[in-house]
């Protein structure tokens, strides 16, 4: 990512069915990166999707309306590697979240909602 750690206000990685990855990132500037890579040794692409605070403030306030806060730290087999990650930043403090094969209650909705955010889907 461009923005240092302590710009970012939200994050999540997950793999994807192809064997790639995305991940997205928003900063506290209105700015979000997505990466993406297709599956392997596929193409890697990074876009920087401009927000407004307005639109920042919003996304979060809905993040939050999903309950992430709420949710266990870990998620399915934690001998297996991760398939998704989540940060987030709350009340100053980043807080991590992480899975393999199984998901928290509200992630249908999460996926969406960053879908909505950068356009880029992330199932």
């Amino acid at each position: 990512m461009r923005e240092r750690a302590a710009d970012i206000v939200f994050a999540v990685s997950m793999r994807t069915r192809s064997g790639g990855f995305v991940e997205v990132a928003v900063t506290d500037k209105g700015l979000a990166y997505c990466t993406c890579r297709e599956g392997g040794e596929g193409r890697t692409r990074t876009e920087e999707i401009k927000k407004t605070r307005r639109d920042i403030d919003l996304f979060l306030g809905a993040v939050d309306d999903v309950g992430v806060a709420q949710w266990q730290r870990r998620y399915g087999d934690a001998s297996l590697p991760e398939s998704w990650h989540v940060v987030l930043e709350v009340g100053g403090r980043l807080l991590s979240w992480c899975g393999s094969g199984e998901y928290p209650p509200g992630w249908d909705e999460l996926c969406r909602l960053v879908e909505d955010l950068t356009g880029e889907p992330l199932r």
